[in-house]
């Protein structure tokens, strides 16, 4: 990720601007490695550069929080997410069923269900 991080810059110092989709992917590989500094940087990024964040865009930061324990975050950015005109897929919902299932809380396991099948209707 650092590589690709400094790639980013020397693409930036050159003027050719990453899309959105060049963001998901570093997004998301900041999200593997666990660094919680350039997730935020990057979706800060997104958001200055005039980007509207699409479905990856909050899929690869809710599994971060969830797999760091922070279901709280997760369950905030899910929430901005259902309130974007976006076409949310199952993904990030099923991300945190499944993190609510280890935790033995099944009762928000099957709210969350609930509300995707809602959603899905």
């Amino acid at each position: 990720i650092v590589e690709a991080l400094s790639l980013k810059k020397e693409m930036l110092l050159n003027g050719y601007f990453p899309g959105l989709i060049t963001y998901n992917l570093l997004l998301g590989a900041s999200c593997i490695l666990g660094n919680i500094h350039s997730v935020l940087q990057l979706y800060d990024e997104i958001i200055r550069g005039g980007y509207y964040p699409d479905t990856i865009t909050y899929t690869e930061p809710i599994k971060f929080y969830c797999i760091q324990g922070y279901t709280e975050k997760a369950e905030e950015l899910l929430e901005k997410l259902q309130a974007l005109d976006l076409q949310v897929d199952h993904v990030p919902y099923l991300i945190l069923m499944k993190k609510y299932c280890k935790m033995r809380e099944l009762d928000k396991a099957f709210e969350l269900y609930q509300k995707w099948l809602l959603r899905m209707s």
